[in-house]
């Protein structure tokens, strides 16, 4: 009798079990549990078998875990876009075809979060995209529509969209360094020239439209007369770029790429700057007749072969200013001519007509004609009293030279006389 009822409790049991496994493999209706245990079964019952039925029962629920476990696995490779054998493809589409379901729903919604995430501008946006597929999964499995195992391997697809983005952001990296140095005017490689052209050709456009603008920005520049002109017209650009990656036009990626550009154009600026100040001293010393340096004589060969050209533009002009000033009858004149030439050059330096370096220059020029002027002066009166030295010697040896053959002539005796009292008082 208890032999009938412990047969007749071990088949019920495994009867139980196996209906339970079977009603949770083919179907997705009850999705609160794929989980087989000993609570699958009732505990009465479960007491009523001897030793040898109990391992029996035990062992049956372990083989279902163990298919369930296996079932999850290939799910999982389903989900990650990774090829089945075909034992794994029978299996689980004969055992568990709700999982299989759950994987295929699973890879279809990995792809599209990748292709979301990769059109998104920001890690912030992508971050966003994430935590809410995330906590989707969680609410759907607190609710009971999604099962454990199901969770799992729904979880497996937001892991494979992590790796992704750590890829993109790898690889996001690699094709901004090539892109920054196409905006650069660096020479690629035939890897880097294939890599951003198959995996990102918005960063290779971004890049060349960037390459052009830096072309137009500095042409733009160069004819600019003040450093403030320069860097008005740079930091408009610097906010253009800003207003852009506010609104969402650039991502972040392309707002580094759109800047790279203007880190050269202010590189520039100080290279100009430098030459600049090389022309400006070679132009003084040109126009004050000073000897030039050897390598001063090979930068305007190299660099400036226009300079020399320019310079005899300012040597006329303090030419024609010296012969202003040679022709003024006093040193008032002379001062309202070089006020008058200082303000000019002032007024179209303030209005942008002439450069600061320009400025100086003709600053060089007034001066250069100002100095000659007082030298010149300086050599007139120091001829006029050499003259005057001379004609008083030549009085004093011979005193006839000046009154001629008339010495019987009074009005000559007196005119002797009052060259000596000349020569007395003055020597």
């Amino acid at each position: 009798m208890i032999n009938n009822i412990n047969s007749n409790s071990y088949s019920n049991l495994s009867k139980a079990v196996l209906t339970n496994r079977n009603n949770q493999a083919k179907t997705i209706q009850d999705k609160s549990a794929i989980k087989i245990d000993l609570e699958a079964v009732s505990k009465e019952q479960f007491a009523k078998l001897n030793k040898s039925q109990k391992e029996e029962v035990a062992n049956l629920l372990k083989r279902i875990q163990g298919e369930i476990a296996k079932a999850e696995i290939i799910a999982v490779k389903i989900v990650k876009g990774e090829t089945l054998n075909f034992e794994e493809k029978k299996f689980i589409k004969e055992k568990y075809p709700d999982l299989k379901q759950v994987a295929e729903e699973s890879a279809k919604e990995v792809k599209e979060l990748k292709h979301e995430i990769k059109n998104l501008k920001s890690e912030d946006q992508k971050q966003q995209v994430i935590s809410k597929a995330i906590n989707n999964i969680k609410l759907m499995n607190k609710k009971g529509i999604l099962s454990e195992v199901q969770t799992k391997i729904k979880m497996s697809g937001i892991e494979e969209v992590e790796k992704f983005i750590k890829n993109i952001q790898k690889e996001l990296k690699k094709s901004e360094m090539i892109a920054v140095k196409i905006v650069k005017g660096e020479r690629l490689n035939s890897e880097e020239k294939k890599f951003i052209k198959e995996k990102y050709p918005d960063l290779k456009q971004v890049a060349k439209e960037s390459e052009k603008e830096v072309k137009e920005l500095k042409h733009e520049i160069k004819n600019l007369k003040s450093e403030e002109q320069k860097q008005q017209a740079i930091s408009k650009a610097i906010n253009n770029i800003k207003l852009m990656n506010k609104k969402g036009i650039l991502s972040e990626a392309q707002t580094r790429i759109k800047m790279s550009g203007i880190e050269e154009v202010e590189k520039f600026i100080k290279n100009i700057q430098k030459e600049l100040k090389k022309s400006e001293i070679i132009a003084i010393k040109m126009i004050k007749s000073e000897k030039l340096t050897i390598e001063e004589k090979n930068l305007i060969n190299e660099k400036y072969p226009e300079l020399r050209h320019e310079v005899e533009k300012y040597i006329k002009k303090s030419n024609s200013l010296k012969e202003q000033l040679k022709l003024c009858k006093n040193e008032e004149e002379r001062q309202q001519i070089v006020s008058k030439e200082i303000k000019n050059i002032e007024n179209m330096s303030s209005k942008g007509i002439i450069s600061e370096s320009e400025l100086k220059i003709n600053m060089a020029a007034i001066e250069e004609a100002v100095i000659f002027i007082k030298d010149s002066k300086l050599e007139i009166n120091k001829e006029e009293r050499e003259n005057d030295k001379g004609k008083l010697l030549k009085f004093i040896i011979n005193p006839y030279f000046y009154v001629g053959t008339v010495s019987d002539n009074l009005s000559s005796i007196f005119i002797i006389i009052a060259i000596i009292t000349i020569i007395y008082l003055f020597l």
